[in-house]
């Protein structure tokens, strides 16, 4: 492979060499090959900027793609969590009845289970008596929260 890098030089000394031993437009053909190259090696150049930055913009897009999907593990996880504990409440909250009603809203209410739940921790505890009362868990964690009561 030649060495193109003074072939504008070399173009336009032929152009001018052209000039004086041959004819005008040999000069002109030289000068305008030499004025292409010149806009192509230009052209070339930002291509390459262009390509150099798509490439950071994309590697950017495909980082915060990462870290997104890491997040949407995270809450995934955290929902579930959440899910599970709203499971147990609305569990709990069939097993309290007010004991005293007050004018003003603010009721008292009691637990009618018992001592009934047992467990090496609350909430073992109470995943063990969902696990063994009818409806399943997925009906108690579909059902919606109409009460006002408790009940």
């Amino acid at each position: 492979m030649t060495d193109t890098s003074d072939i504008v030089q070399r173009l336009r000394e032929c152009g001018y060499n052209a000039a004086s031993i041959f004819f005008p437009p040999v000069t002109d053909t030289c000068n305008e090959a030499a004025d292409t190259i010149q806009a192509l090696r230009e052209e070339v150049a930002a291509l390459e900027r262009d390509y150099v930055s798509a490439h950071e913009e994309a590697r950017e897009t495909i980082n915060d793609a990462i870290v997104i999907t890491r997040e949407n593990t995270q809450l995934r996880a955290q929902v579930a969590v959440l899910e599970r504990d709203a499971a147990r409440y609305r569990f709990l909250k069939s097993d309290f009845s007010p004991m005293g009603l007050n004018i003003d809203g603010n009721h008292a209410w009691a637990y009618r289970r018992n001592l009934s739940l047992k467990g090496p921790s609350l909430g073992a505890a109470i995943d063990a008596a969902i696990s063994t009362a009818a409806p399943s868990p997925v009906a108690i964690a579909a059902s919606p929260d109409t009460t006002t009561t408790g009940r």
